[in-house]
């Protein structure tokens, strides 16, 4: 018996039904695909492009719990250091912050403060001209110091030698960063 076009059009109704909701499903997850990209190409945009900043815009630091305050330009004194890409500005809004808007640092806070206090001696000292004194490190501190230095970009500040505790009172003549 031949296959009439009835025949045909009932055969093919039910594969095309199937079809259909088979090619919505993909159409709309290219769909879903295109508006992630776009989406995170936004935030990749947004991330990058740079905030208007100041050198004496007050910057809140939390780190590990510890509140700091301190100046962007205290920050940002090496340019290609980590300190300087976070608060350059181009990164600013991505940040993570606590409650209080204060940007998150998972640091040691005496390590880093011993770091926060030597950028702010060393911003004065290149002012006035005079020598910069390195950060006082004991033994027992100078390996996670030095990481920590090492992790900031900041390795122009590593004390040559560590300061043993019996001699806390003895300073480099200076460093550069």
């Amino acid at each position: 018996m031949p296959i009439t076009e009835d025949d045909q059009a009932k055969t093919a109704e039910p594969q095309a039904k199937t079809a259909e909701p088979q090619s919505t499903i993909t159409v709309l997850q290219t769909t879903n695909v295109e508006l992630q990209a776009e989406l995170a190409a936004n935030r990749k945009k947004k991330e990058m492009k740079a905030l208007k900043v100041n050198d004496n815009d007050l910057i809140h630091l939390n780190i590990r719990g510890q509140k700091q305050l301190t100046f962007r330009a205290t920050l940002c004194q090496a340019r290609d250091s980590y300190l300087a890409k976070m608060f350059s500005g181009r990164l600013e809004e991505s940040l993570e912050r606590d409650e209080d808007g204060a940007v998150i640092l998972d640091f040691n806070p005496e390590y880093f403060g011993l770091i926060l206090d030597y950028l702010r001696i060393r911003k004065i000292a290149l002012e006035i001209g005079k020598p910069i004194p390195l950060p006082e490190v004991t033994d027992d501190q100078l390996e996670h110091f030095n990481n920590l230095v090492q992790q900031l970009g900041l390795s122009g500040i590593v004390p040559k030698e560590n300061a043993p505790s019996s001699k806390l009172g003895q300073h480099s003549p200076g460093a550069t960063v």
